[in-house]
């Protein structure tokens, strides 16, 4: 470990320890962060990782390449989760891409007291207010009245046998030979009319943030039709700003969510907006399983001869 220390070090020229962060009051070099984490190198879950960190600003697949796993990743830790690489981004990419289980890091963790303020300052902030609350709307016949529909097809031929929308889609238990067309969803029409209803609760929530709240869209769509999710909510003068769009192409969406979940364990709070009985029986499910201690509240928009009322799922 230590010639491996002594190599690594070498590795690190002098142009590269210089490499800075700055505020109008405060500089941090990449060399001085080195100093004081030390020799020190723990073996940390690639999953974890990859789960955790925002995409990675990786350039160029022959960095990536080039890269090597013999030297350890600089990664920041704070409120219990890995929130970004300091140094070592293509080093991370190369064991995602080689599925590598672990990597050597070492961790500059801001939640120890005994952080030097410098850099508690300048990479994330102590007093950063945690996520505990976590917001999801459905977006057609939720958010939105659907037009498209779900084609069943005939897996040699082609053919479409029949259509479905949302509601028989809980209920269609697909057959040998059979396959769901989801192409309907790659677009937003612009003759697609909102349901006022919950289009102004989604709208309070996000045009009057909290800074411990999450709020995203999950969607049976194909994550492809992420940009015309967006474009439709913005033609209605909705700002989405942190708003994430997640479309699970017709798959269960309780995996996302409580990716979700495992990724905010601050979490306290969750409520769920979906016409989906299906959606909402297995959300409820894992919740019972898995986060029993978080408050849990799902709502069903229902929409008949006209209106739409927004009662608590009960099945």
């Amino acid at each position: 470990m230590k010639l491996l220390m002594e190599s690594w070090r070498k590795y690190l020229n002098e142009d590269w320890r210089d490499t800075s962060w700055e505020t109008d009051d405060e500089k941090v070099t990449i060399g001085q962060v080195v100093d004081y984490l030390g020799d020190e190198t723990v073996d940390v879950s690639v999953l974890d990782l990859s789960q955790q960190l925002p995409e990675l600003p990786t350039r160029g697949a022959e960095r990536v390449a080039a890269a090597s796993l013999d030297y350890p990743i600089i990664v920041v830790k704070s409120g219990g989760q890995y929130r970004f690489v300091l140094d070592g981004n293509h080093r991370l990419q190369k064991a995602i891409d080689e599925e590598v289980e672990t990597i050597k890091a070492k961790i500059l963790d801001l939640d120890n007291p005994e952080t030097p303020e410098v850099f508690q300052r300048m990479f994330g902030a102590p007093d950063e207010t945690p996520i505990t609350k976590l917001r999801v709307f459905d977006f057609d016949d939720t958010l939105t009245h659907a037009t498209a529909r779900i084609v069943v097809r005939d897996t040699e031929t082609g053919e479409e046998i029949r259509t479905l929308n949302q509601g028989e889609l809980d209920t269609y238990e697909e057959t040998e030979g059979e396959e769901l067309d989801y192409s309907e969803f790659k677009e937003v029409p612009e003759e697609t009319k909102p349901i006022e209803k919950i289009i102004k609760i989604f709208r309070n929530m996000v045009e009057h943030p909290d800074k411990d709240r999450k709020v995203m869209i999950i969607t049976a769509r194909m994550q492809a039709a992420e940009t015309e999710i967006e474009d439709y909510l913005e033609n209605l003068d909705i700002d989405l700003g942190d708003v994430e769009i997640v479309g699970t192409e017709g798959e269960s969406k309780s995996p996302y969510i409580k990716k979700e979940l495992e990724s905010f364990p601050s979490i306290n709070s969750f409520i769920m907006f979906d016409d989906s009985e299906k959606n909402l029986t297995d959300v409820r499910e894992m919740m019972e399983e898995d986060f029993p201690n978080i408050k849990v509240k799902l709502r069903q928009p229902k929409i008949a001869d006209g209106s739409v009322r927004v009662p608590i799922f009960r099945d």
